[in-house]
């Protein structure tokens, strides 16, 4: 989680690369830092990816980008902020 002093909202990254184990949250670490940058809370998520670690199916990568958008609602979690998703590729 990116949390820049006072955020304005929060973003939720969700990576592409063909769900292949060689394409992880790097990808969006640019978009990530441009979007602090801007006064918004960024949470690039990562998620099993294809013949990676406790990889089974495409379950797996489902399950793990469900509790991560279920964890929103934790009080763990800043809550307030206005929330954005945003998926590149797969």
């Amino acid at each position: 989680l990116w949390l820049p002093e006072d955020p304005e909202a929060l973003v939720v990254l969700i990576h592409g690369g063909f769900w292949l184990p060689q394409y992880g949250k790097d990808l969006m670490s640019k978009l990530a830092s441009d979007v602090v940058s801007r006064r918004w809370a960024c949470w690039n998520l990562e998620y099993r990816r294809v013949a990676g670690p406790g990889w089974k199916d495409f379950n797996s990568t489902l399950q793990d980008i469900t509790a991560a958008l279920h964890f929103l609602k934790s009080p763990d979690f800043p809550q307030g902020l206005p929330v954005a998703l945003v998926g590149h590729s797969a």
